[in-house]
């Protein structure tokens, strides 16, 4: 048998790509305030917890199908 290499995925469109990229800040950003919002939680700080929550679901996520 011979080795045939993975063919590789064409590359996105420039703006397919950059809506995925502002998908990704979105989440990163959202998953940053989840851990402090756990962290809160661990320490007893049930308030700070709920206010880090409702933060963190505020954030409107970004339209990555339509633009």
């Amino acid at each position: 048998m011979s080795y045939m290499p993975r063919p590789q995925a064409p590359a996105l469109p420039a703006a397919q790509a950059a809506r995925m990229d502002r998908w990704w800040q979105w989440k990163a950003k959202r998953d940053g305030i989840l851990r402090e919002a756990i962290a809160r939680f661990n320490d007893g700080d049930v308030e700070g917890f709920l206010a880090k929550d409702a933060e963190a679901q505020a954030l409107p996520e970004p339209d990555i199908f339509n633009g």
